[in-house]
């Protein structure tokens, strides 16, 4: 279960049948964005001391996470992880001279 830091954000593009939880402490809250192949954006937020599960989704969808206040913690259904890397980028990592944050972590499981 990947933690994010205040500012950072969590991005992955989801399969079908795949699900998310997002858990907030108190103090904390998350900004969720889902994004269906081909839909519009739904935007939420997930409160102070709250656990949220979004899916499982019916189509493949990108999900963006920002972590806001106080970390939040991210977990994933195993079916995530049959899609594309998981990217977390951290909102304390340098800046490359490309504008490319040089903190990015990939994690990607076997299949």
């Amino acid at each position: 279960m990947p933690q994010l830091s205040p500012g950072s954000s969590f991005n992955n593009s989801l399969t079908p049948g795949a699900w998310v939880t997002v858990k907030t402490d108190l103090g904390a809250s998350a900004f969720v964005r889902i994004t269906p192949t081909g839909g519009a954006t739904q935007n939420t937020t997930v409160p102070s001391a709250t656990t949220r599960t979004f899916g499982p989704f019916n189509q493949q969808c990108q999900i963006a996470i920002d972590a806001v206040a106080q970390p939040c913690t991210v977990d994933l259904s195993p079916a995530a992880f049959r899609a594309h890397p998981i990217t977390i980028v951290s909102a304390a990592a340098p800046v490359n001279n490309d504008g490319m944050p040089d903190g990015t972590v990939y994690i990607q499981s076997a299949t």
